[in-house]
């Protein structure tokens, strides 16, 4: 080959050789940059999730983070895993799914039931316990929907009796009395109601976990004796001021009809409920639906930070002094607590959510 043959051959190996590394350089990017390499045993899948659960938080916050390790646990659970194997996967499975789905994530929700639902006979009494914890979560979430008929949902308070009393509540029981509480909101008989919040109220706060215990005392057992019921047909008043720190004028809002959403963003069924709310807004609001948040939060920044990411349109009232004055006044002791208000500044639901917030949207804004 003389010297010119030579040099265009060159040339066109590294050519091809560029053009390659850009194709895989390409299909690369599109790879989770997090996901366990194929082919890891359970032993070496074992030690990547050992390292993972040592990431920084602004690591496990990253897009594909999560997706990756659900997928590392998912193999070992179904690779034969021994017991120890078992559990370690389970249980940071279900604390991922679990973290999820308290955000709103409908398909971490899935996942997390149908987990459970296969793990809940499991050997494994730790595994099985949060097993039966998760699924009971979805109980609840059922009879928030109006899924469960009267002589289940009795049975069913009565088995969260009953495991409340044998169990040690800690913070990862938050989601679970958040949803107990939003269910004994929408009880007919309110002496029972009444008597399963202080019930339900004692034994979260004896719980040796503070954040469980302070929500028992300040949202399930402060001023037991005041239900959301007598608020039926009375005028509502609100004041107080807008997260944006501006003064809030109710007056405003006279003529339309208005739903005063008490709520937090470390609620999950109250943020699991506003994709719901949202959806309602679009189509009412040009109609004179109005939405007015009530955040129960303590941190200011996490609060404006969640609106901005959800571009929430209505205004949030905001207090950094503890339980919004509001919430003290009208004796809001679970969230979420969506309150209807007709045009006239008057009560008509005190737990205006889900299909229930629809039907009664649809009677205040009747089809032409």
């Amino acid at each position: 080959m003389n010297a010119h043959a030579a040099r265009w051959f060159v040339v066109w190996v590294v050519g091809w050789s560029l053009v390659g590394n850009a194709a895989w350089a390409q299909s690369t990017l599109r790879v989770n940059p997090y996901a366990a390499p194929a082919g890891l045993n359970n032993e070496q899948l074992i030690r990547y999730l050992e390292l993972m659960q040592r990431k920084p938080k602004t690591i496990r916050s990253r897009p594909g983070f999560v997706a990756a390790v659900v997928d590392a646990c998912q193999r070992i659970l179904n690779n034969q895993p021994s017991s120890q194997q078992e559990k370690t996967a389970a249980l940071v499975l279900f604390d991922v799914l679990h973290d999820r789905a308290q955000g709103g994530d409908d398909k971490a929700q899935e996942q997390l039931v149908a987990w459970a639902q296969k793990l809940r006979r499991s050997p494994n009494p730790q595994v099985a316990q949060r097993a039966r914890l998760h699924l009971l979560e979805h109980q609840l979430l059922l009879a928030q929907q109006g899924k469960l008929p009267d002589p289940e949902l009795a049975r069913l308070l009565q088995h969260l009796k009953n495991y409340c009393q044998e169990t040690e509540l800690t913070g990862r029981h938050l989601r679970l009395a958040s949803l107990i509480v939003g269910v004994l909101n929408t009880l007919e008989d309110r002496q029972e109601a009444e008597e399963l919040y202080e019930t339900f109220g004692k034994l979260f706060a004896r719980s040796k976990d503070k954040k469980l215990a302070r929500y028992a005392r300040r949202h399930i057992l402060r001023q037991s004796k005041a239900p959301l019921a007598h608020l039926l047909g009375k005028t509502l008043e609100l004041e107080g001021t807008t997260v944006a720190g501006e003064p809030f004028d109710w007056k405003k809002y006279r003529g339309k009809v208005v739903l005063v959403d008490f709520w937090a963003t470390w609620c999950g069924p109250c943020v699991a409920e506003l994709p719901n709310l949202l959806k309602a807004y679009q189509k009412y609001h040009s109609r004179g639906f109005e939405v007015v948040g009530i955040s129960l939060d303590h941190d200011r920044q996490a609060l404006e930070k969640f609106l901005q990411e959800h571009k929430i349109p209505w205004v949030t009232l905001f207090d950094d002094q503890g339980i919004h004055p509001m919430a003290r006044k009208y004796g809001i002791r679970a969230i979420p607590a969506p309150i209807l208000v007709d045009r006239q500044g008057k009560v008509i639901h005190t737990a205006a959510r889900g299909q229930t917030l629809w039907k009664l949207l649809a009677k205040q804004f009747p089809e032409p």
